[in-house]
C-alpha cells in the first residue's frame, strides 16, 4: 500500500498517470499491476519486482512534474539518502531509477498491506490507550534510528504511518519532504496537509528537523486519542497562527480516559519552543514506555513530564525579551513586550514574576489554563505576514527575503560544523538564526551518511556573520554504495577483475570439491549478487571456489593376511612346492577398506589352496565401509586374491598359517 492520496488533483493528469503505466515494465524489472494511491508529487502502483519475485510499492513522478530539473535533483537527493536506512519500524528503501521509456524518476520500496493510520483515526478514534501508545512508540523508534543517521522526516503525518493486518506499523514517506517548498505555492490542498502537523518554528527553515519531527508526533499522538486535531481551520494561514499562537486543548477535555502523564506528554511535544519540547526521539521514548510499562502492569500514572524547575530568562532588550504569541517569525521592538516567558503547556493563572524561579506543576483537574497576555501589535503584523506569505506561496522563501528588515543585524559566531550529523547542524542553525546550505558532498569511506565533512570558510577571514546569512557546508553521502556484481559461474582470476571493477574486494576463500564444476570456478558468493544486493565500496565478497571432483581414493595398501589355523596341531610354511601330504586347514583374516567414491562395491575373496580354487568371501559394501573377512584354506602353498567390482586389488600368499 502507500500513503499518497488524491490531494489537490489535476484529475486529467493523475487519470493519464494511472492508465499509462499499468502492465508496464519500469526500468526494464518492475511489472506494473495497479495504482493503490496519488499524492501531489508521486503516484504509486503495487508491483512486482521480477528480478526477485516480489511485490513492492513503485512510486512515479506525476507526469506534469518530469520537466522540472530541481525538484527531481531534490526527490533523487532524498531517495537515495533513504536508501541507507534498514530498520524494521521504517518501510524499505529497494531502488532508485529512471527509465528510458518516459519515467524520470522512479522509487521502489516494501509493500505493505493494510491502511494508513489518517483512515483508522477516522474509523476508530479515540483509540485505546495501549494501541495509541503501541504506535507512537513504534513511530519514536524508527525516528530516534533515522535521526541517528542525520536524516529528519518532515512530513509525519498518520498519512505517513501505515497499519499491517497483524497490527505492525510501518513509517513511510522518508526523503519527499524537501520538495514541497517547491510546490505549497501551486496546491493549497498540500498546505492543508502539511500544516496540521508543522511545529511554528519551521517557518524558518527551509529544510526538516528532528524537533519538527517529535512535534508531529505530538499531533499524531493527540489525533489518536481524541479523534480531533489539536488546531484546526478553514484555511492554511489560521491553523499555522493557531500552531503559533495558542496553546493546545488539553487532551483530558476531550477524553477523560486519557492518564495525566499521557497528557503531559503530548502537551511537552507541542511546545512552541524547541528547546521546550522532548529533546531527541530517544528522551520521549523513555517517558512512552514508562506509559506502557504503567498500564500493563496498572501502575500510577500520576505524574507528569511537566512537572519541571523552570527559571524565567531576564531580557536584556526588547529584541531578546520572549517572542510574542505568534512565533514564526522574530519581529523587534514590539510594543509592551512581556516581562515572563510564554508557555505552551497549560499553566497556574498566577502569572510569573518578572525574574526569579517558580516550580510549575499540572494539578490533575487543570484541564484548562487561561492564555497569557497577547501583544496586539506583534499579532496583527504576523497575521499580515502570514498573510502575505500565503498570498504569495511558499512562506519559507518569503520569509528569508523580508527577514532582514523585521530585525536587527546581529552578529552570530560562525560554529565548527564538522563532524556533526546534518540534524545536529540544522538545530544549531535555527538556534542561532543563520541559514545553513547543505551543498551536495562526495562519497565517503571516511564519514558516515549525514556527516558534515566540510565547511566553507569566509573570504575574508571573519568568524562572524550577520544573522539570516547562509553557511555553506558539504555532507557526507557515506560509502558509495554498488552493485554487487554476480561472479558466479566464473573462474577466480576474472571474479576478482569483476569485483574490482564494481569496487570491491575478495573476501574469505573457501575451496571445496565439487563432481560437476571445473576446478579454479566460483561455486558460491556471500552476498549475492542478484541484480538488487548493494554494498558500500570496499566491501569484502566471500567466494567458495571448486576444486574439481574429488580423486578416486588410492586403495590403502593391505597388509598380509595373518593366518589362523583353527587347530594348534602343526607347523610349517604356507609357501614353497606344494605338499600333496599337508592337508591342514588355516584361516585368515583379510581387512579391506572400501573407497569413498559414491558408488556400491561388489567384494569377492578367493583362495587358491591344494583342492583347487574356491570363494571365501561374497559381499556388497556402501563407499567408505571398513571389512575384516575370515576366509581358510587347505594345505599349502595358499594365495590370497580380493576382488573390488571384479578388478583385483590385492594378492597375497601367506607366510604362515594358524
Amino acid at each position: 500500500m502507500s500513503s499518497e492520496e488524491p490531494l489537490g488533483a489535476e484529475g486529467r493528469s493523475k487519470d493519464k498517470d494511472r492508465v499509462r503505466l499499468i502492465n508496464r515494465i519500469v526500468g526494464k524489472r518492475y511489472e506494473v499491476l495497479e495504482c493503490v494511491g496519488e499524492g501531489p508529487v508521486l503516484t504509486a502502483f503495487r508491483s512486482r519486482d521480477q528480478q526477485l519475485n516480489r511485490i513492492v510499492a513503485l512510486k512515479t513522478l506525476r507526469s506534469e512534474l518530469q520537466d522540472r530539473p530541481a525538484l527531481l535533483e531534490a526527490l533523487r537527493a532524498g531517495f537515495s539518502e533513504v536508501l541507507t536506512l534498514n530498520h524494521a519500524a521504517i518501510t524499505r528503501a529497494y531502488d532508485v531509477g529512471s527509465d528510458s521509456e518516459g519515467i524520470a524518476l522512479y522509487y521502489a520500496e516494501e509493500f505493505v498491506r493494510g491502511i494508513d493510520l489518517k483512515e483508522r483515526i477516522r474509523r476508530a478514534a479515540p483509540f485505546q490507550l495501549t494501541s495509541a501508545v503501541d504506535v507512537a512508540i513504534t513511530a519514536s523508534e524508527a525516528l530516534e534510528y533515522s535521526h541517528g543517521h542525520g536524516i529528519a522526516h518532515g512530513d509525519l503525518c498518520p498519512q505517513n504511518i501505515l497499519i499491517g493486518p497483524e497490527g505492525q506499523v510501518k513509517v513511510t514517506g522518508f526523503g519527499i519532504a524537501p520538495t514541497y517548498t517547491q510546490l505549497v505555492g501551486e496546491d493549497t490542498s498540500l498546505l492543508m496537509r502539511i500544516v496540521p502537523y508543522a511545529a511554528p518554528d519551521l517557518a524558518t527553515s527551509t529544510m526538516p528537523t528532528a524537533s519538527g519531527d517529535l512535534y508531529a508526533l505530538a499531533v499524531v499522538l493527540f489525533e489518536m486519542l481524541t479523534g480531533e486535531l489539536p488546531f484546526r481551520g478553514d484555511n492554511p494561514v489560521t491553523i499555522a497562527l493557531r500552531h503559533a499562537q495558542e496553546a493546545p486543548p488539553a487532551p483530558r477535555s476531550l477524553n477523560q480516559a486519557i492518564p495525566r502523564a499521557l497528557e503531559g506528554i503530548i502537551l511537552k511535544g507541542l511546545a512552541k519552543r524547541p528547546q521546550d519540547r522532548y529533546h531527541s526521539a530517544t528522551e520521549l521514548l523513555e517517558d512512552l514506555r514508562k506509559v506502557r510499562e504503567a498500564l500493563r502492569f496498572g501502575r500510577s500514572l500520576a505524574w507528569s513530564p511537566l512537572e519541571v524547575q523552570e527559571q524565567a530568562p531576564e531580557p536584556r532588550s526588547a529584541e531578546e525579551a520572549p517572542a510574542s504569541p505568534v512565533s514564526v517569525m522574530p519581529v523587534a521592538a514590539a510594543p509592551q513586550p512581556e516581562t515572563g516567558p510564554r508557555v505552551s503547556k497549560p499553566v497556574s493563572p498566577e502569572a510569573p514574576a518578572p525574574t526569579g524561579k517558580k516550580l510549575r506543576k499540572v494539578a490533575p483537574d487543570d484541564d484548562e489554563a487561561p492564555l497569557p497576555p497577547r501583544r496586539t501589535g506583534g499579532v496583527l503584523l504576523a497575521i499580515n505576514l502570514l498573510l502575505l506569505l500565503a498570498l504569495v506561496g511558499s512562506g519559507a522563501v518569503v520569509f528569508n527575503w523580508i527577514r532582514p528588515f523585521l530585525s536587527p543585524a546581529n552578529e552570530v559566531i560562525i560554529p565548527e560544523l564538522r563532524g556533526k550529523t546534518l540534524t545536529e547542524a540544522k538545530a544549531i542553525a535555527n538556534e542561532r538564526r543563520f541559514k545553513l546550505v547543505a551543498e551536495e558532498g562526495e562519497f565517503r569511506d571516511d564519514k558516515p551518511a549525514g556527516v558534515i565533512y566540510d565547511q566553507k570558510e569566509l573570504a575574508d577571514g571573519k568568524k562572524s556573520i550577520v544573522e539570516g546569512k547562509e553557511i555553506y557546508v558539504k555532507v557526507s553521502r557515506g560509502p558509495e554504495m554498488v552493485l554487487v556484481p554476480n561472479v558466479e559461474e566464473t573462474t577466480l582470476d576474472k571474479a576478482q577483475k569483476d569485483l574490482e571493477k564494481a569496487g570491491l574486494k575478495i573476501g574469505e576463500t573457501t575451496r571445496r570439491f565439487d563432481p560437476i564444476t571445473p576446478n579454479g570456478v566460483v561455486l558460491q558468493q556471500l552476498p549475492r549478487g542478484d541484480g538488487s544486493e548493494r554494498r558500500a565500496r570496499g566491501t569484502k565478497i566471500d567466494l567458495v571456489v571448486s576444486k574439481g571432483p574429488e580423486p578416486e581414493p588410492t586403495p590403502e595398501p593391505t597388509p598380509p593376511p595373518t593366518p589362523e589355523p583353527r587347530t594348534p596341531t602343526g607347523t610349517g610354511d604356507g609357501v614353497g612346492l606344494p605338499d600333496p601330504e599337508d592337508t591342514r586347514q588355516r584361516t585368515f583374516r583379510v581387512p579391506y577398506k572400501v573407497p569413498q567414491d559414491g558408488q556400491p562395491h561388489h567384494i569377492v575373496i578367493q583362495i587358491e589352496d591344494s583342492e583347487g580354487t574356491h570363494t571365501g568371501y561374497e559381499k556388497n559394501h556402501e563407499p567408505g565401509q571398513s571389512l575384516t573377512a575370515e576366509v581358510t584354506g587347505i594345505g599349502r602353498p595358499i594365495t590370497i586374491k580380493l576382488y573390488d567390482n571384479d578388478d583385483l586389488r590385492a594378492q597375497t600368499t601367506p607366510v604362515k598359517g594358524k
